[in-house]
Order: C-alpha cells, then sequence, then structure tokens
C-alpha cells in the first residue's frame, strides 16, 4: 500500500465519522427512531422536591396526607416526595423514610395510649399532642422510646397525620 492509498483512507475515514456524528446528531435533535424514547428535558435534582411533608402540604392545598405518606406493616413512615416544579423530568422511586414521623402513639403495657407530636421537624424529642402538661419523650426513631428517658412508655407506633407548615403550637 503506498502512501497516497493510506493518506485516502484517513482522510475518508474521519469524513465518514464527522458524517455519522452529524446523522446522529439531527436524529437525536428531532428525537426520531432509536432516539424516540429519550428526554428532552432536565432531570428534577434533590432542591426540586420538598422534603418535609409538612412544606408540600402547605404548597398544595390539594394533596392529602394518605396521598404522600404511609405507614408499612413494621411501623415505618414512608413519604412519597412531592415535586416542587413542573419543569424537570421526576426520577423514579421519590420513596423516603421519615425517621421521627410528626405524630406517635405511645403506650405501656396495658396503659392507655397517648398521642405525641415531635417538637420540630425530624427532631427525636415528642411532647404531648393535645397540648396539656406531661413529659416529653424521647425514641430511637419511628416511635420508639427510648428506655429511661424519663418517660414510662414502652412502645409507641407512628401516626399517619401531618400537619402543615408553619406548625402552631
Amino acid at each position: 500500500m503506498d502512501s497516497g492509498n493510506v493518506v485516502s483512507f484517513i482522510v475518508g475515514l474521519i469524513i465518514g465519522m464527522i458524517i455519522l456524528i452529524i446523522i446522529v446528531w439531527i436524529l437525536y435533535a428531532t428525537r426520531a427512531p432509536p432516539f424516540s424514547f429519550c428526554s428532552d428535558g432536565t432531570r428534577c435534582t434533590g432542591v426540586d422536591y420538598y422534603n418535609d411533608p409538612g412544606d408540600a402540604l402547605a404548597a398544595n392545598p390539594s394533596l392529602t396526607v394518605p396521598e404522600i405518606l404511609a405507614i408499612t406493616s413494621d411501623e415505618i413512615m414512608l413519604y412519597d416526595r412531592v415535586l416542587k416544579k413542573a419543569d424537570c423530568i421526576p426520577e423514579r422511586d421519590q420513596i423516603v423514610e421519615i425517621t421521627y414521623p410528626q405524630y406517635c402513639n405511645f403506650s405501656t403495657v396495658g396503659g392507655p395510649v397517648v398521642q405525641y407530636r415531635d417538637t420540630a421537624f425530624n427532631a427525636n424529642i415528642y411532647k404531648p399532642a393535645s397540648g396539656g402538661a406531661g413529659v416529653n419523650v424521647a425514641t430511637t426513631g419511628n416511635c420508639k422510646p427510648v428506655v429511661g428517658s424519663g418517660s414510662n412508655y414502652t412502645d409507641g407506633v407512628p401516626v399517619l397525620k401531618w400537619d402543615k407548615n408553619p406548625l402552631v403550637s
């Protein structure tokens, strides 16, 4: 093979690659097959979602607590994060665990069930929900009271309830 044929081959290869790149670019830009299923927007990031269910409920009055919150059979509260804006493409599976639900029902063996509310978003300290006097309850998460933390409660379960923000004490 002489040098003229090698140069012609390399130039032809480069021109062929450029033409192929232009064809692929045009197909992608017009979302023609095989690119018809590609999205043409930007993906949502963490800042595009409400991380506090209270913010989501306050921003969208048509939302209900059962639409965005659920409690599993293992007594774990799950939150299906709500988008703040609609101009991005949501990622799949935006369900996150709420370690410290806003409301918990605490009880002792054979004793009454008392409802408590957290003192702040994602706080592990709960106060009586009725606003009455009572000892605060510290939890390890998922409404499980800390043994020896000053309360006599031995068990707790999350309540499918959440207040809109801002919270009113």
